[in-house]
């Protein structure tokens, strides 16, 4: 995501993190859901 967007990987997870703050617990974890079944992120990964 920082990459894509022009800032940092700490500036884009801080972002991340505001944005899932304002979900419902139900789009929370949809989000999570999304990110597995695309790839974003993989079981017992660690990270890019």
């Amino acid at each position: 995501m920082g990459t894509t967007t022009g800032r940092g990987r700490t500036a884009a997870g801080r972002s991340a993190a505001e944005r899932l703050r304002t979900l419902t617990p139900r789009d929370r974890t949809q989000a999570v859901v999304t990110a597995y079944e695309s790839g974003l992120v993989v079981p017992g990964g660690r990270g890019r």
